[in-house]
């Protein structure tokens, strides 16, 4: 498939044609289109919440991918995900109208704003909300695209009239290596996303060119609490600002007080006090997110006041630790966690709680749950009970690897024989489990990235009609 390789010219982008534009990201692309007046078309699989607020917007959409209205299009975007076969494809070349990858219309935005670019294995959809958050609360009149449905806005875009933009930059199709910035946020890196990548090293590489495409002036925000990240730094061409949790950096956290509403903690620059802070969201990977943004920010040269007002004023992004209920002594908690990083990091958090932990698992792709088997079965340790329903392939086949989630239920079983652990197939069937053997001031979590948060509203249901015996 030609694909085009150039930045798009937004002054002469008026009509834009999205296939799969109900995305995460592809919609951030879309709305951002539209709070700037421009048309926007589009099609999807299937309708959602997102697909309903973009024609509310004004977008034209239709469900299906068999539409032949290009009229007036001046640009096809696409993502990886879309295969080349793609009716609308074949009908945008037949038309020789351009087909860009949703890469070039994010670079296109992220080269006409002064840009902070935040990508890395884990945490960047959160880091992304809160430096969207102080730069909103510092009257920067930012423009915000985010992975995650920011509280705050109701929405994953933040259409903003100044010259700052946020974006949340996925690493896990390599196209990162198309884009540049002029400050670049790297939280973490570890072996993720085993379909595009053969090993850490191949992401490595590429997180190495994406930061080569920053200008010559550009800096680089980078947490020294991961052996990935530890790599980029040594190796770094651009000017990097370091933080951490644990060891001397640029930016420190100490004294960190973790509690069920939320976490304080100081900060050091180049080893002197800076500030005192304070975030309504507990976990240390949030202290850490939000070192990133203090740190961002300083650079930005926003007042300390302002960071620490945004911060306490942070109320998170759905699906990140997420309650949808809390019924009759039961707390059911949605969360994105699918990384067994993430998992550990959900699970230290829910035991500031104190309560029984019962963990709903659904692994997301058959590359991730193969590639990652044996940590995947060593990230439970924390639960109190768990549940594994089957993989959400997000696309992969069962038939093409060697890995079911029988096979992960079975090893969390061998590496923690006292623990209570199921395999259950599917979600309704888990629902029905739930709802008869409850326990008594349990915290539910419903965790992946696929279709297991539809679980948490299930239960919300079944546990508003029956009491815990």
């Amino acid at each position: 498939m030609s694909i085009e390789e150039n930045t798009i010219n937004l002054k002469n982008l008026n009509k834009a044609h999205f296939i799969g534009i109900g995305g995460i990201g592809m919609s951030a692309l879309a709305f951002t289109l539209l709070s700037q007046g421009k048309n926007v078309s589009g099609s999807d699989k299937k309708s959602s919440s997102i697909i309903d607020k973009l024609v509310i917007a004004g977008a034209n959409i239709h469900i299906g991918h068999n539409s032949n209205d290009f009229k007036n299009v001046d640009a096809v975007i696409i993502s990886t995900a879309i295969e080349k076969d793609n009716p609308e494809i074949v009908r945008a070349k037949e038309l020789n109208i351009p087909i860009y990858h949703r890469a070039d219309l994010l670079n296109a935005f992220l080269r006409s704003h002064i840009s902070v670019a935040v990508t890395g294995t884990h945490g960047k959809t959160s880091t992304s909300a809160i430096m969207s958050q102080v730069l909103y609360e510092a009257n920067f009149k930012p423009t915000a695209l985010i992975g995650g449905q920011i509280i705050q806005f109701d929405s994953n875009v933040l259409p903003g009239a100044g010259r700052y933009l946020v974006a949340e930059v996925d690493e896990s199709d390599q196209s990162i290596h198309k884009l540049s910035a002029n400050y670049a946020i790297i939280t973490n890196l570890e072996a993720d996303h085993l379909d595009h990548y053969k090993d850490l090293e191949e992401i490595i590489a590429v997180m190495n060119k994406f930061i080569s495409n920053l200008p010559d002036d550009g800096k680089v925000i980078i947490c020294k609490d991961s052996y990935g990240t530890n790599r980029i730094i040594s190796n770094c061409a651009r000017e990097t600002v370091t933080y951490s949790l644990n060891e001397s950096a640029d930016y420190q956290a100490t004294d960190v007080i973790l509690g069920k509403s939320g976490a304080t903690f100081k900060v050091l620059y180049k080893n002197k006090f800076f500030g005192e802070f304070s975030i309504p969201i507990s976990g240390l990977h949030y202290v850490a997110n939000s070192l990133a943004v203090i740190a961002c920010s300083t650079l930005l040269g926003i007042d300390i006041d302002t960071i620490k007002t945004a911060l306490m004023n942070y109320k998170g992004v759905k699906r990140r630790f997420e309650t949808v209920a809390d019924i009759d002594g039961t707390l059911v908690i949605d969360d994105y966690a699918h990384h067994p990083t993430e998992i550990k990091a959900t699970l230290s958090s829910a035991t500031l709680h104190k309560r029984p932990v019962t963990v709903v698992f659904q692994p997301h792709r058959y590359s991730r749950t193969q590639g990652l088997l044996q940590d995947f079965s060593k990230s439970f340790e924390l639960a109190d009970r768990v549940i594994i329903v089957d993989v959400y392939g997000a696309g992969e086949l069962q038939k093409d690897f060697n890995v079911t989630s029988e096979d992960l239920a079975n090893l969390i079983k061998k590496n923690y024989p006292n623990k209570e652990v199921h395999y259950i197939k599917t979600l309704e069937e888990v629902g029905t489990f739930l709802e008869k053997n409850r326990i008594k001031n349990e915290i539910i979590f419903t965790m992946g990235a696929g279709t297991i948060t539809n679980l948490s509203i299930m239960l919300k249901n079944i546990f508003s009609m029956t009491k815990i015996c």
